[in-house]
Formats: structure tokens, C-alpha cells, sequence
């Protein structure tokens, strides 16, 4: 079935197929690239015409960021290497290029939330919001990355976020 027989096999270093690294370094990465341009078009046309559109901003962003933050994971380990120009550009630049998107996110979040209250779907809305900037933030400011804590994070945010009552929605 492909499992080690002994367990000092995963400190080893394993090498990527190189069908995984086709499909991340030349599929994943250049949609996610695509999709950049696409959210930056729409962002510039927010700030031209200094007015929201009536349709959700948030969720093409929690897309955005969702699908970088699994290329990011999945390109994390191919960073180190000199030949991996694709993957080394994308996992040093992805945060930094996230922090423009989130800024309009929240601003689309705070409009919503101060004419018609907060809903369930705001608050998770909110609370992966708040995730998404201390995991940018996180990996931008820090030397040691240590990636266990995106998946760990995001874990106990989505087990902590239901236990708020019904009654603060009301």
C-alpha cells in the first residue's frame, strides 16, 4: 500500500512525483495567478468608483484565499529548492499579496454588519475573516514558518465559532 515499514522513514526527505509538481507548479499556481488579476481588476474598480456592488464581495476572496492557502501548503515543501522558481515566487509573495484583498473584505464585512446586524453567516464570514489576517500576518512577520499552525488554527476556529449562543444574532 506505499507505507513505510518503520517509522524513521518520514524524517527522510521525499522526493515530489513529478505529476503532483506538474499539476501544482503549472495548473494550480497560474489559475490561482489568473484569479489575482481578476480580484485586483475588482478591486480597483471598487476604489475607482468608491462603491461597494450589491453582490458579496467576501466570498470570491474566501475562495481566493482558500485555494492559495492549499497551493501554499502543497508548494511549501519544493520552497527550498533553487530549481523551483515557480513555487519559491508564489509561497514568499501569496500573504503579501492577500493583505489588499482582506482590507476590502472587512470593509464589505463592517458595511453589511452596520445597516443590518450581525447574522450567523456575518459572524463565520467575521471569524474566518480574523483567521485569514493572523495566519497572513503570522507568516509574513515570522522567519520560522511553521505550517502545522494553519491547519491546527483554522481546526479550532471552526470548533469554537458554533459554541457562541443563538441569542447574540437576535
Amino acid at each position: 500500500m506505499g507505507f513505510p515499514e518503520h517509522f524513521s522513514s518520514f524524517s527522510e526527505v521525499q522526493a515530489f512525483r513529478k505529476s503532483f509538481k506538474v499539476i501544482v507548479q503549472y495548473v494550480l499556481i497560474p489559475l490561482i495567478g489568473l484569479y489575482t488579476l481578476i480580484l485586483y481588476f475588482y478591486l480597483f474598480q471598487i476604489v475607482i468608483t468608491r462603491e461597494l456592488p450589491d453582490g458579496t464581495v467576501c466570498i470570491p476572496i474566501l475562495i481566493y484565499a482558500g485555494l492559495g492557502i492549499l497551493a501554499y501548503l502543497l508548494t511549501y515543501p519544493m520552497q527550498h529548492d533553487p530549481t523551483e522558481i515557480i513555487a519559491r515566487i508564489f509561497t514568499r509573495n501569496f500573504f503579501y499579496v492577500l493583505i489588499p484583498l482582506l482590507v476590502i473584505y472587512f470593509l464589505a464585512i463592517v458595511l453589511r454588519i452596520k445597516p443590518y446586524g450581525i447574522t450567523e453567516d456575518r459572524y463565520f464570514i467575521l471569524a474566518i475573516g480574523i483567521w485569514l489576517s493572523f495566519i497572513s500576518i503570522y507568516l509574513i512577520t515570522t522567519r520560522q514558518k511553521n505550517i502545522v499552525l494553519i491547519p491546527v488554527s483554522l481546526f479550532i476556529v471552526l470548533l469554537l465559532v458554533p459554541l457562541v449562543p443563538g441569542e447574540c444574532f437576535n
